[in-house]
């Protein structure tokens, strides 16, 4: 079927309006804090509290708590929040040896490279927890989620990357002091958390693209 002058003007207005409408409605999830969200019953979407779909628009940062500090962050997260995203996807334990170059205030996530022993100081600021907890807290503010990513496949295979190999299938699940207790979490596929920051809004993402997947037993936390 071949489109001509009036049928062209009225699918395009049609088209251009379906498109803002869109946008609109991703703009009001961002206004204010998120919602809480749950998965659905069916166990294949993610809903809101009220049971109303929730429009997953991400948006991959993946060294956003590695690499940015503050200020950089608050720029980012700011830009993407105005353009309509809904989640940020970024990993705590960096793929670009996120474990032994330091974050933008010069600190490491763990002592040791032990998983059981987050590298966390007393106060404020003073951690790289705090960062990812500031980063997280911000993004709370600006109405978006973040897609949590724990770590990245080379800490548990080093297929690439610079590794190295921490995790275990025995120390995987750890759920010490300042780790996974008291985070509000949504499990998307199962999948655990390193990170030493309280309730928030936090989507847990299944690693994906890596030889081997993960162990099991990062998901006990959730």
């Amino acid at each position: 079927m071949i489109l001509k002058g009036r049928n062209v003007v009225w699918i395009c207005r049609s088209c251009f309006w379906v498109l803002i409408v869109g946008f609109i409605l991703v703009r009001s999830v961002n206004a204010g804090a998120p919602q809480r969200l749950q998965v659905s019953d069916n166990g294949r979407y993610l809903v809101t509290d009220k049971g109303e779909p929730f429009f997953y628009l991400g948006d991959t940062a993946w060294e956003l708590f590695h690499r940015l500090n503050r200020e950089e962050a608050e720029l980012y997260l700011t830009d993407r929040a105005k353009r309509g995203f809904t989640v940020i996807q970024a990993v705590v334990l960096a793929e670009l040896d996120g474990l032994h170059t330091p974050n933008a205030y010069g600190h490491v996530p763990l002592l040791n490279d032990d998983p059981t022993r987050p590298a966390v100081v007393e106060g404020p600021n003073n951690d790289y927890w705090d960062h990812v907890d500031w980063i997280v807290q911000r993004a709370e503010e600006l109405g978006l989620f973040i897609g949590m990513l724990p770590t990245w496949g080379d800490k548990w295979n080093k297929k690439w990357g610079v590794g190295p190999e921490i995790f275990t299938p025995e120390n995987a699940g750890f759920t010490g002091d300042g780790w996974a207790s008291g985070i509000e979490t949504v499990p998307s596929s199962g999948f655990s958390v390193v990170t030493a920051i309280p309730k928030m809004s936090v989507i847990w993402p299944l690693c994906a693209d890596w030889q081997r997947d993960l162990p099991k037993e990062m998901a006990a936390p959730i």
